[in-house]
């Protein structure tokens, strides 16, 4: 028959781990202050500047309708009604 013997470690290693666990924290702020300098550094993009999309097929339209309406500001559109009007049902419209 063997005999199990468990033995706990001193108080002190709680105090070790404790420092080690400091030290992580202390090494993520770092890298936390490094890539926010980084990311501030980056220039504001105007996101009034004008963009384009090219949307195509059946797919493409109801992803256009639907991305259109959560924008803000103008939108314009540029596209062959009449294929339009026969791709897309009009229970969906």
């Amino acid at each position: 028959m063997y005999s199990e013997l468990i033995a706990a470690e001193g108080p002190e290693v709680l105090y070790t781990l404790l420092q080690q666990k400091e030290n992580e924290i202390e090494v993520a702020k770092t890298n936390l202050d490094y890539v926010t300098n980084i990311l501030e550094s980056i220039p504001n993009l105007d996101h009034s500047v004008p963009t384009v999309k090219l949307y195509e097929g059946v797919d493409g339209f109801k992803k256009m309708l639907e991305e259109s309406l959560n924008a803000t500001g103008e939108i314009q559109v540029f596209t062959y009604v009449e294929l339009f009007s026969e791709l897309l049902d009009p229970d969906y419209l």
